[in-house]
């Protein structure tokens, strides 16, 4: 934590639960605790926030997250730290790549190829919002466990948790806390928040769609950075299930602002077994 963020209420807990703490010129660690998935494994979003903060102090000033594609291989410990190792594939004026890879022990946890630009003015477009969407409304506390004491969801205006089921998007999500001016800060809470029920929303569309309930594993996550935003106001996790052949599952999502302008996009594979 820098001088600037001292005393700035929360940020040593959002760093400690989506970032990784450099121990190295090419190495840093993610902290225990918070995060935990089923069966106290790691939630997948964490494995991703921290393997994408593990290369911040790899890449030149000024360089920013472009994309990132993870494949999760092992939920690990949620109670143990993650070691990560990163690996200067390129050093470009414009672009610069990095691979890492995220340990515990001897186990590997999740490896991921980074790209990173330094931002330059052009033109902006985007296509319409698929789904025309309410406003936050009543608070979700589904997630509690994985939000933690920064971040905050609440479902749309005018519907319930009874109502949502096993589908609980779209879903509006937010820090806590007033985030400072880190981009790579704001691109891991993004990418911690982007895995919030997309496994859940492939088991949703398996039982209503082919009629049996099954078990899921997050495979492979991709994320791309589109635009700034101030991630400590409400933004909408929308998810599309796009997809699910044999044993392989797989959903788009979008993270927006209240104006909606695109802040990420995102694709999931899911590993699908009975």
């Amino acid at each position: 934590m820098n001088v600037a963020e001292e005393g700035v209420p929360g940020v040593h807990q959002l760093r400690a639960l989506v970032g990784s703490r450099p121990t190295g010129e090419a190495t840093a660690v993610g902290e225990p605790g918070g995060g935990a998935g089923h069966g106290g494994g790691s939630y997948g979003g964490r494995l991703v926030s921290q393997a994408l903060a593990a290369c911040a102090h790899t890449v030149e000033s000024g360089f920013e997250p472009e994309s990132m594609h993870a494949y999760l291989l092992a939920g690990g410990n949620a109670a143990e730290p993650i070691d990560f190792t990163v690996e200067r594939l390129r050093d470009g004026r414009a672009f610069q790549h990095r691979n890492v890879r995220g340990y515990q022990g001897e186990r590997l946890l999740v490896t991921a190829s980074v790209a990173t630009v330094v931002p330059q003015a052009g033109g902006d477009w985007q296509r319409d919002p698929l789904h025309d969407i309410p406003g936050p409304g009543l608070a979700s506390n589904w997630a509690g466990p994985l939000l933690g004491d920064v971040f905050e969801a609440a479902l749309p205006e005018g519907r319930t948790l009874a109502e949502t089921g096993e589908l609980l998007h779209p879903l509006w999500v937010r820090s806590l806390v007033e985030l400072p001016k880190d981009p790579w800060l704001h691109a891991a809470a993004v990418a911690y928040l982007s895995d919030l029920g997309l496994n859940g929303v492939v088991r949703h569309v398996h039982a209503d769609r082919l009629g049996s309930a099954v078990y899921s594993l997050s495979t492979s996550h991709a994320l791309w950075f589109h635009r700034t935003s101030l991630l400590d106001r409400w933004h909408v996790l929308d998810v599309d299930p796009v997809s699910i052949a044999n044993t392989q599952g797989f959903v788009e999502a979008s993270l927006r602002d209240r104006a909606g302008r695109l802040v990420a996009s995102i694709g999931k594979g899911v590993f699908i077994r009975r």
